[in-house]
């Protein structure tokens, strides 16, 4: 992940991101049909060959999928009010469960999908708007994973802030502007081992990846609704 300091979004700033291709999502399973498919390390084999050949392209991504969803403290440590998300009626409902209520929002990036192949963008992005998509001191990230179908990894983050970030690419070529999702970790002592008080660390997210907030604080101007 591409750290950079909170001071960075602001109008006028010029910021140069590692922004990872995107391709369209695997299949968003139902609930009936993602808890037919077997989802845990003890069945790792069954579920390489349920999924062959294209598993065995991506099954260290896949076995390391597994042991973050069945023991998300020990594997990532700092994200032990975790968990994974393997249908669509799940990747609302996780949410829900960490935010302690059942009114939310989602929000999403809005970038463009790239074709299978497309390298990593790395330029010089103008900061053009920065608004903060909610007052809330938590939130859940969603983050999409390398996986046959959708699993999406979910955790509190807080406090942190959210902000929506419009960029526009300085050489003006290949999609030219675009809105990302940043998140600044207000406390990087909890997740990183650093000692309090060190500067903000901020981030992008990807494309794929979806920021779910309380709906009771009031949203702060405009960003993309997933």
């Amino acid at each position: 992940i591409f750290f950079f300091r909170h001071d960075v979004l602001r109008p006028g700033s010029v910021i140069t991101p590692t922004i990872p291709p995107t391709t369209t999502l695997p299949p968003l399973l139902r609930r009936r049909v993602a808890d037919s498919i077997p989802f845990s390390t003890e069945h790792f084999a069954d579920i390489l060959a349920m999924f062959a050949p294209e598993s065995h392209a991506i099954a260290g991504e896949m076995q390391w999928m597994l042991e973050a969803c069945e023991h998300p403290g020990v594997v990532l440590p700092g994200y032990r009010a975790a968990g994974c998300a393997t249908s669509l009626e799940s990747l609302a409902e996780l949410p829900m469960a960490l935010l302690r209520t059942r009114d939310v929002r989602a929000f999403s990036p809005d970038m463009p999908t790239d074709v299978a192949g497309t390298p990593a963008r790395r330029g010089r992005y103008n900061v053009t708007a920065v608004r903060r998509i909610t007052e809330s001191p938590e939130l859940v990230t969603c983050h999409d994973t390398t996986y046959p179908y959708a699993v999406f990894f979910c955790h509190t983050a807080s406090p942190t802030a959210a902000y929506a970030v419009t960029l526009a690419a300085e050489d003006g070529n290949e999609a030219p502007v675009m809105e990302a999702l940043a998140v600044c970790h207000l406390d990087r002592s909890r997740a990183h081992g650093d000692e309090p008080g060190d500067a903000t660390a901020c981030h992008f997210l990807t494309k794929l990846s979806v920021i779910w907030v309380p709906a009771v604080v009031e949203q702060v101007g405009g960003a993309h609704e997933a």
